[in-house]
């Protein structure tokens, strides 16, 4: 496959898409062609210790497209665009081909470092561009799209198509998957949901069928297929406890050269949320995962953390917790405390932030992030990020 040619017509249909937005721009009454998105601007800080700071900037530019020539059919596109200069993780190897690779096993590599140096990279991300076509009960889309069969709010079991990393703040929109989808909804209240993503390599390829409908006043789902190596089996759900939620999901997976012995894994998760009236939430969640390869150096457990999950293994542990409470200290004011728990091995990851709408479409945010671990048999700091992010909107 010629990669270098399909990103070529890529960047051909986002011209034309560009074309058809400027020519419908002098007709307000048209609206076929919307264009959305956000620049951000982010000064990070890593450290360990008082001796070991490093610091870079990250400029970030989100453009969200979507044509619609009728009431069947729109076009869907996303693009990010991405400016770092500065030296913590830009100092690794390979750091300025490996940032677009959020989901490597895609069947084409839309992501492109222009500038790759030590100190300066500059790359663009396609993570949506797909066709979707709607009619009566009946909905198809094919191309780069998220498939979202998540059912709780921090791990997904259920997510085989595209995981997420709960971590990566600055990341909203969330990774996609090239993948035909082919949805169609028996009742209002039921879908039978049919999706293949074929790999890059023979190894990766992702092919289920999922079942959702609902009952006793919770949403159900069941799912089945193929995910990469393995037979898959799973189930989720979402609903209430009086004013509580209840959600919960898990994955059961086989390889598929040993389908009779014990060599398979489970992950499963459940979480509880809450919203009060006077602008308190509060969620929690445990995660169990199966997979008996853990990971013990303090350093690739990290690694792992930040960017080796799949719905196989969301997290490097055996057992893992997780908490959050935020509130709305004022219509502008927004805080929120959120912390994970890992163990086997033992991990602790923190996460403060908090934010502040200086205008309708500007607002400041600042996160920390803080590692804590155990190394040579003691409790230690692992490593931490402080984050301060401007974002424009429009």
């Amino acid at each position: 496959m010629n990669i270098k040619k399909h990103t070529r017509y890529f960047s051909l249909f986002f011209g034309m898409l560009l074309t058809i937005h400027f020519s419908y721009a002098q007709d307000s009454t048209q609206k076929k062609f919307q264009i959305s998105g956000y620049v951000t601007d982010m000064q990070i800080v890593a450290f360990k210790n008082a001796d070991s700071m490093l610091a870079t900037n990250l400029i970030h530019n989100r453009l969200n497209l979507q044509w619609t020539p009728n009431e069947q059919i729109s076009f869907h596109g996303g693009i990010r665009n991405r400016i770092f200069f500065g030296n913590p993780m830009i100092g690794l190897p390979g750091f300025g081909n490996q940032i677009g690779m959020y989901n490597d096993r895609n069947l084409l590599d839309l992501s492109k470092s222009w500038v790759n140096k030590p100190s300066l990279i500059i790359n663009t991300t396609i993570d949506r561009l797909y066709a979707d076509w709607a009619k009566g009960r009946w909905d198809i889309s094919i191309g780069r799209q998220r498939i979202n069969w998540g059912k709780t709010l921090v791990w997904n079991p259920n997510d085989w198509f595209n995981t997420f990393n709960y971590a990566d703040f600055d990341y909203i929109e969330r990774p996609g998957s090239d993948a035909a989808r082919i949805q169609y909804f028996p009742t209002g209240m039921s879908v039978i949901d049919v999706a293949v993503s074929p790999g890059r390599y023979k190894n990766q390829t992702v092919a289920a069928v999922r079942y959702g409908f609902n009952k006793w006043n919770y949403d159900f789902q069941i799912l089945g297929g193929l995910y990469r190596d393995d037979i898959a089996l799973g189930l989720g759900w979402g609903g209430n406890i009086g004013s509580v939620g209840f959600r919960g999901e898990g994955s059961w997976f086989q390889p598929k050269e040993n389908l009779f012995d014990a060599s398979g894994s489970v992950g499963a998760t459940i979480s509880f949320d809450y919203r009060s009236s006077n602008t308190w939430y509060v969620q929690g969640a445990v995660l169990y995962n199966s997979i008996k390869d853990k990971v013990t150096d303090p350093d690739v457990l990290i690694y792992e953390f930040m960017s080796n999950l799949s719905a196989k293994r969301m997290m490097p542990t055996s057992w893992s917790f997780f908490t959050e409470a935020s509130r709305d200290i004022t219509p502008l004011w927004h805080v929120d405390f959120s912390a994970m728990t890992g163990i086997q091995p033992v991990l602790l990851f923190l996460m403060p932030n908090m934010s502040y709408s200086l205008t309708e479409n500007f607002d400041i945010s600042a996160y920390a992030q803080i590692f804590i671990g155990s190394k040579n048999g003691e409790t230690q700091n692992l490593g931490n990020g402080i984050y301060m992010r401007f974002k424009y909107s429009f």
